[in-house]
């Protein structure tokens, strides 16, 4: 519930935010000490991905598989893995089908959406070559 903040809910709240400040500067602390470490808590291009989509991206081998549609089953199964966790919904002209059963259409729906990764991938690694090729850095 969202309430107006009023000068009542202020000032009950005012001790809490010593709290909140304290943990907030613990957490900031254990970040600072992490990245000094050279571990992140957010994406750090640093550090290789070796599964997954980020597997085939950061690796020539990989990507010549992928170029020749040969991955591996254990990175297909990765990605299938990395696609089933982004799906929380059916595509709407999948959901409308009539007379398919819902594990026919779940089935669709992942198929399409590994689809859709693989070739934005191809397309990612096309850009990524171009501004490579472009900036004259590989």
């Amino acid at each position: 519930m969202n309430k107006p903040v009023s000068r009542r809910l202020f000032m009950r709240a005012a001790p809490a935010a010593s709290v909140a400040i304290a943990s907030l500067t613990a957490e900031v602390a254990e970040a600072r000490a992490l990245s000094a470490v050279g571990i992140s808590q957010f994406v750090n291009p640093g550090i290789v991905q070796t599964y997954g989509i980020g597997a085939i991206a950061n690796s020539p081998a990989l990507l010549a598989l992928h170029a020749v549609n040969a991955l591996p089953d254990w990175l297909m199964k990765d990605i299938e893995q990395d696609t089933a966790r982004q799906s929380y919904a059916l595509q709407p002209d999948v959901a409308c089908l009539k007379s398919v059963s819902v594990g026919s259409k779940w089935r669709i729906h992942r198929e399409r959406s590994i689809r859709s990764t693989l070739s934005e991938l191809s397309a990612t690694i096309a850009r990524d070559v171009a501004r490579r090729k472009f900036f004259g850095t590989g």
